[in-house]
């Protein structure tokens, strides 16, 4: 079954195409209220990981692997600009929450915006919580310290040369962050391979 007859997968497509539309609109703010936007959030989530870990060969035969990222991608200048203005109100906060809960370039460097700016929301305690939870997880059921780089990262395209680096996409972060070996790590990766955040 290929993506062009899998419901599911169809069903998967057309939930991101809608919110890019949304956004390409300029109505993604409008007439919602923060619970909406959270709910929303929250199925995009679910939607990319579906898409991402049990919709693969449906994605990679209809749009390509890459294509959630390059469309989110091509998409961050507008939530961006919103969630740098100057003005602290709802849709700030908002296009905050949709850089550090999605993965737009430059992620987690929006979750640890928010995670100072905002500590009190809800959203904010439950993503970081659920983050917590999986990096616990990951970690009990490991038999060794013996990690590879498959635990971190999606790898997009391998390492052939100096010449012709490697793309990983970092699908685990705050595990990587939690093996206290973040720094050295990364910096031994970014010399084989460009890393999607």
């Amino acid at each position: 079954m290929n993506a062009l007859t899998d419901p599911s997968a169809q069903k998967s497509i057309a939930t991101i195409e809608h919110f890019f539309s949304i956004i390409d609109s300029g109505k993604l703010f409008d007439s919602c209220t923060a619970s909406s936007l959270r709910l929303m959030r929250h199925e995009l989530r679910q939607t990319l990981m579906h898409l991402l870990m049990w919709q693969r060969p449906q994605l990679e035969s209809a749009k390509g692997l890459m294509w959630p990222y390059e469309e989110l991608a091509k998409r961050h200048s507008v939530l961006e600009e919103q969630a740098k203005a100057s003005a602290r109100d709802f849709c700030v906060r908002e296009a905050q929450f949709f850089l550090a809960f999605l993965p737009f370039p430059r992620q987690w460097s929006w979750l640890l915006r928010v995670e100072q700016q905002y500590p009190e929301v809800s959203e904010v305690r439950d993503f970081l919580a659920a983050e917590e939870q999986t990096i616990v997880q990951k970690l009990r059921h490991k038999r060794d310290n013996n990690y590879k780089l498959h635990h971190f990262f999606q790898v997009l395209k391998r390492y052939r040369s100096p010449s012709e680096k490697g793309i990983l996409r970092i699908f685990s972060m705050p595990y990587i962050l939690a093996s206290g070996t973040n720094s050295e790590l990364m910096r031994i990766i970014g010399k084989r391979y460009v890393v999607y955040v």
